[in-house]
């Protein structure tokens, strides 16, 4: 009942008990406007980021690749040193 009359007083009264504020602010663009920042702010994470990453991968990629050949030296010398081997 106090909502009703809180209506009925005074339309314009900001009170907790009526949602008059909210209405008259709440529409489509509250909500598109809402998602457009959460989006824009989601995108500072890659202008952060910048290339970092892609210099990371680089630099991990070459690690790997002598890893990998330091490896198959090793398995290219104990080939050599095994004369039971088919080659």
């Amino acid at each position: 009942m106090k909502i009703i009359a809180c209506f009925v007083d005074n339309p314009k009264r900001n009170c907790l008990l009526c949602c008059n504020k909210i209405a008259e602010t709440m529409n489509s663009n509250v909500i598109f406007y809402g998602l457009a920042k959460i989006f824009q702010g989601s995108f500072l994470f890659f202008e952060f980021i910048q290339n970092k990453f892609n210099y990371f991968l680089i630099i991990l990629g070459f690690f790997g690749l002598f890893y990998w050949l330091r490896w198959q030296k090793r398995f290219n010398n104990q080939a050599e040193n095994n004369p039971d081997q088919i080659k």
